[in-house]
């Protein structure tokens, strides 16, 4: 998206299709654990259509579909079905991103988890996380921003086991959640999943991935907290961030909506206040991109109801409830407003 000097450009439709990335780094998690196997990732990144030279870093973020079919094309060429887990569970931080040195460098998991969740929003916008604090539990949960109709598993697994990686090399405990649900369909073996989360208690099919942990281990201190390394890590993102990339601030506010959807749709002044900016500011900063924040939030709400109808089985009453509609009718109307279609006979388009 650009701006010509002197001229708004209308970007009406530019500003429909949002830009959903993750980090480079998530191409050096796969290369190098290819090549500590003794496998030239270059023909696999070619194909996925990802640049890779070795020794070079990438700077190029990764789509998650790009990122589905270079997992895809390890699976192959290892011979793993399960290749998500096995780079997660060997995730290393001499190759850690930013985010992921926030949270190691964090008081507890707790801590880390929020943290994450501060930062990512302008590392990975194709990921956005929620916490839940419940009586009992601490519930991480987290979703890929994409609506190709394409097998995430790969992604999902990948996700949730680095996740618990650097939990545990935080605490230097085997630790395991308590419960944890997996936004894809139930594999035929299952066993990888029991082994590396150690816990029979494993959803399939939910409409997002959560890990629940016991409020103990939520705040067990972590043998690697660093408050100095901490602090300086934060200035460093806050510092990119004082960066004014205008023509990113759209995909930020969507995907900031999409991560306070909770039963109701968030408000300007909500997404603004987590922005950390004035709505006066995010007005201009929107309009300078040639659309408003009502354009964004209907948006936001269509491609989330898209990605629950062709990713998940959730029913529609729930997926109504989920994006703050009252009724189902209500959700049915906004949908076919949105693609001319409503959201059952979507859905079956998609299956077919």
């Amino acid at each position: 998206m650009t701006l010509i000097e002197g001229y708004r450009k209308p970007m009406y439709h530019q500003a429909q299709d949002f830009e959903s990335y993750l980090s480079p780094r998530f191409g050096t998690y796969v290369a190098t654990y290819l090549v500590k196997r003794e496998l030239d990732p270059a023909p696999l990144f070619r194909r996925a259509g990802i640049p890779y030279r070795s020794g070079e870093e990438s700077l190029s973020p990764i789509t998650p579909s790009k990122l589905c079919t270079l997992l895809h094309e390890a699976e192959h060429s290892m011979a793993d079905p399960f290749i998500g887990i096995s780079i997660g569970k060997h995730f290393s931080f001499e190759f850690a991103g930013l985010n992921a040195l926030i949270m190691i460098s964090a008081a507890n998991m707790e801590h880390a988890m929020k943290a994450r969740i501060k930062y990512d929003t302008y590392i990975n916008n194709a990921i956005y996380d929620r916490i839940h604090t419940g009586q009992d539990v601490f519930i991480h949960g987290f979703r890929i921003s994409m609506i190709d109709n394409i097998d995430m598993r790969h992604v999902h697994d990948l996700l949730a086991a680095q996740l618990l990686t650097v939990l545990r090399t935080g605490t230097g405990k085997v630790l395991s959640p308590i419960k944890v649900k997996l936004a894809h369909k139930a594999p035929k073996e299952k066993s990888p999943y029991y082994d590396y989360f150690g816990t029979s208690q494993i959803e399939f099919g939910a409409s997002m991935n959560t890990l629940a942990y016991s409020h103990a281990t939520a705040r067990h201190p972590f043998l690697t907290a660093n408050r100095t390394l901490h602090k300086l890590l934060t200035q460093s993102v806050q510092l990119l961030l004082s960066d004014d990339q205008g023509n990113h601030f759209t995909d930020t506010v969507y995907r900031e909506i999409v991560r306070l959807l909770d039963n109701e749709v968030p408000s300007l002044e909500q997404v603004a206040d987590n922005l950390h900016i004035s709505t006066r500011t995010m007005r201009r900063k929107l309009g300078s991109e040639g659309t408003s924040f009502q354009q964004v939030k209907q948006r936001s709400l269509n491609k989330v109801a898209i990605q629950l109808l062709t990713m998940t089985n959730t029913s529609l009453s729930e997926i109504a409830d989920q994006l703050g509609y009252s009724e189902s009718s209500a959700f049915v109307r906004a949908f076919k407003s949105w693609e001319g279609v409503t959201p059952q006979k979507y859905r079956a388009s998609k299956v077919d």
